[in-house]
């Protein structure tokens, strides 16, 4: 019988035959039984009887959890549903599936390029291939090259999800951090990202606004993402301890901030080191009253910050009452310039202010400014870290900075050797490392003013 055309006259009890399109030379053509339609439905059309075998592979896939309802044959051009012993309803779906499928010509079903194809294009071994795709370290530059080009000219994609699961690993990585408006973080993310991706990792990214219940939401979203790894900057004394109670094996590099959590590397800058810098450059400078902004106590980069102003003024006698802390709810501009507020109206014979936040220095100098206090002349100000935009303020802000791409670079690398090298690594301590900065000399310093600053106005 020509092909397209349907046989009535072997039509089973309950179900109809519909004969598939001209299958390629030497494969018989096979019937594919669709279930009795009620009296009100229409039967099957040619349209779906011609969609049925473009998708063989996938509709044994679409029953294979229901095997015991009969067997399923294959042929090289389509797949025949068994009229009795399958349930009238399962045969109702798996055809309503069928019904769905865009049509897909037959010389494209099985279109797409396999590791093999790659292989005998290279005329490597399979085993080869893969290491050079997978990134292996063991492979020859060349070969490496030579594979890439091979699968970018046959359209060779691989099969993340079975990689993932052949070895146990997601090859996601996530990072937790307060905000990504301040280049503190952006950086971070930006970093981590590129060496990540270059190891095969994918990046996900999410911000905790210095929240505890978000940032206890999003580890925990993270684990049920079975990521491979963390880095987390902590809002909380807590940290990661949900992690590591929940899987100790998933690693996690703290960023910028430290907790209390165990079995974690840190990376983080030496903030109390760059505090007492900040206070003994204005010392030299002659000033003897400094004030301090500072941002939430419970964090560890506030507390080391704090604790480095107090003891290099204790060191250098500097009265502890004239040197006043405003603990604020953030860093944030906001915060800076309320602070700046606060300290020339109730602290008048501050000479210098430390602003120990990037975005913080921002509304410091926008509080200066509103109220016409002159800086460096009636008021210096020095920022802690803070973007390169700052050397172009008026004047270019003096400022702490930390080594931010060094930083970076070393926390992805901790969390990929704890990744890819989990038993060495289980038996290794946690490492805490220290980045020392350096102390950026503006025009917003200079000596003291011999007056005190009125209350309600300025110079």
């Amino acid at each position: 019988m020509p092909a397209g055309k349907v046989d009535r006259s072997a039509e089973p009890p309950g179900g109809v035959f519909a004969t598939v399109p001209q299958s390629p030379p030497g494969c018989p053509a096979a019937p594919v039984v669709f279930p009795a339609h009620p009296a009100s439905s229409p039967p099957p059309s040619r349209t779906v009887a011609k969609r049925a075998p473009a998708r063989a592979r996938d509709v044994r896939r679409c029953i294979s959890v229901s095997a015991w309802v009969g067997k399923v044959s294959k042929t090289c051009s389509g797949v025949s549903l068994p009229a009795v012993g399958m349930s009238r309803v399962i045969r109702y779906r798996v055809v309503t599936r069928l019904s769905r499928w865009k049509r897909v010509p037959w010389n494209n079903v099985s279109n797409m390029a396999t590791l093999k194809d790659v292989a005998q294009r290279t005329g490597l071994g399979l085993g080869t291939v893969s290491r050079a795709l997978s990134g292996h370290p063991n492979v020859r530059p060349e070969t490496r090259r030579k594979v890439q080009e091979a699968a970018r000219e046959l359209g060779y994609s691989s099969n993340g999800l079975a990689r993932a699961l052949r070895r146990n690993r997601s090859y996601s990585v996530g990072l937790i951090l307060p905000d990504l408006e301040n280049e503190f973080y952006t950086t971070a993310a930006s970093v981590v990202q590129r060496l990540l991706r270059d190891e095969g990792y994918r990046l996900l990214v999410s911000c905790n606004n210095n929240s505890s219940e978000v940032d206890a939401e999003l580890l925990r979203s993270l684990m049920e993402s079975r990521v491979d790894g963390i880095v987390h900057a902590p809002c909380t004394p807590e940290g990661a301890d949900l992690v590591r109670a929940a899987d100790p094996r998933v690693p996690v590099v703290e960023y910028a901030r430290r907790s209390s959590a165990r079995g974690v590397d840190s990376v983080i800058g030496d903030d109390e080191r760059g505090a007492a810098e900040v206070v003994r450059h204005l010392v030299d400078l002659g000033h003897r009253r400094i004030a301090m902004v500072a941002g939430p106590p419970e964090l560890s980069t506030t507390a080391d910050r704090v604790r480095g102003f107090h003891d290099a003024c204790a060191r250098f006698g500097l009265p502890k009452r004239g040197c006043p802390v405003l603990h604020g709810p953030s860093y944030d501009a906001r915060w800076g310039e309320a602070a700046t507020r606060q300290i020339l109206d109730r602290h008048p014979g501050v000479t210098a202010i430390f602003i120990s936040g990037s975005r913080g220095a921002l509304g410091a100098l926008k509080a200066v400014r509103d109220r016409h206090v002159s800086v460096p002349r009636d008021l210096s100000l020095v920022g802690f870290l803070g973007p390169e935009l700052l050397d172009v303020a008026n004047p270019p802000l003096t400022r702490y900075v930390l080594p931010l791409e060094e930083m970076s670079t070393m926390t992805a690398r901790l969390l990929l050797d704890r990744i890819q090298h989990p038993r060495e690594q289980a038996a290794a301590e946690p490492n805490v490392m220290r980045f020392e900065g350096k102390l950026m000399v503006r025009e917003s310093t200079a000596p003291p003013r011999e007056h005190e600053l009125p209350r309600s106005g300025g110079s």
